[in-house]
């Protein structure tokens, strides 16, 4: 009998750390965003993100530099947008937070530092990925703009061909 409760209390035990994991878990993930000084690298970085979330391709557009929309018209954009969107959303896509890690640089050209984590799975199978990845953002006039055209953080294809992302 003594043998039972003792692993009654081992069981119980277990569970109550497993739901304590889980509920920290949780609470961790309910990080508020930052807000940056809309005059910011931080911000031009943040509404670009924001703009590719509510996947809306004429504002993520807006947030990229006049050269980055030389190299790439957004009649081109629009498709590789669209295209990258759909295979990041679903029920079996990663979900991602994107973290601001600080900005390197002075003047009007910096980079801005990201830490993308990425979630896969559910249960049992849950795997977090952990990356880095720099963005890097330009002053024109009072707005800072990204450097280079691209799909969620990825650089944008520049060739023509559909398809090819």
């Amino acid at each position: 009998m003594a043998n039972q409760r003792t692993l009654a209390s081992i069981v119980a035990g277990i569970v109550a750390i497993l739901g304590l994991t889980v509920l920290i878990v949780v609470l961790a993930d309910q990080r508020a965003p930052v807000d940056y000084p809309p005059d910011s690298p931080e911000a031009a970085v943040q509404g670009y993100l924001q703009a590719w979330d509510a996947n809306d391709p004429a504002a993520a557009y807006a947030w990229f530099s006049a050269d980055a929309q030389k190299q790439l018209a957004f009649a081109d954009y629009r498709p590789v947008f669209a295209e990258v969107q759909r295979y990041t959303e679903g029920p079996d896509a990663a979900r991602r937070s994107v973290f601001i890690a600080g900005t390197r640089g002075s003047g009007d050209r910096v980079t801005v530092n990201l830490t993308v984590e990425e979630v896969y799975g559910t249960g049992l199978s849950l795997n977090t990925y952990r990356s880095s990845r720099s963005v890097a953002v330009v002053r024109e006039g009072t707005s800072w703009k990204l450097v280079e055209p691209l799909v969620w953080l990825d650089p944008a294809p520049l060739n023509k061909e559909p398809g090819a992302y």
